[in-house]
């Protein structure tokens, strides 16, 4: 009787590919170049929020030209990233991996949106700061409860929801 070998249960880790880990290097510091110059263009793309008075036709050359691919580049770095990291963990620990790494930022966003407000506000700074720390804290918590909890992201994955019956005991 032939002898069959067990499947192996871990998913095995991909070797890491680092011209990609380079092209996504270089891809960021390019964003620095281009988000200066967009200080210096006026044309049919839309304008930058800071602007200087008068407009540079290299940097209007420099913003078309990097403008029609690098969009496009973070793309499918994003994808072929995405491709590496399933092929070493299910899409639950995908998800819950990503969330970790993007709560920070989703934090952070929400911050600077209620403090461009409160800012304005007519009152002292501590405060303000009770207010932007606060509202933050509470709007980070809900969006959480929101978008994990009640399935919105498991949905959007197509992930089975989590059943969340309390059980007795």
């Amino acid at each position: 009787m032939k002898q069959v070998e067990p499947i192996a249960a871990a998913k095995t880790k991909p070797e890491r590919r680092y011209d990609l880990d380079w092209l996504r290097v270089l891809a960021v510091l390019l964003l620095i170049y281009f988000h200066s110059a967009a200080i210096f263009y006026t044309g049919d793309l839309r304008e930058f929020y800071i602007k200087n008075d008068s407009s540079s036709s290299e940097m209007q050359g420099f913003i078309l030209f990097v403008h029609q691919w690098h969009m496009p580049l973070f793309f499918l770095l994003s994808g072929a990233a995405t491709w590496f990291a399933l092929s070493s963990r299910t899409v639950g620990e995908y998800v819950m991996e990503r969330f970790k790494r993007l709560f920070i930022i989703l934090h952070q966003t929400v911050v600077v949106a209620i403090a461009f407000y409160v800012v304005r506000w007519n009152i002292g700074i501590s405060e303000k700061f009770f207010v932007i720390s606060t509202a933050s804290l509470v709007a980070t918590i809900v969006l959480y409860d929101l978008l994990v909890r009640s399935n919105v992201v498991r949905f959007l994955f197509g992930l089975k929801p989590i059943n969340h019956k309390l059980v007795a005991s």
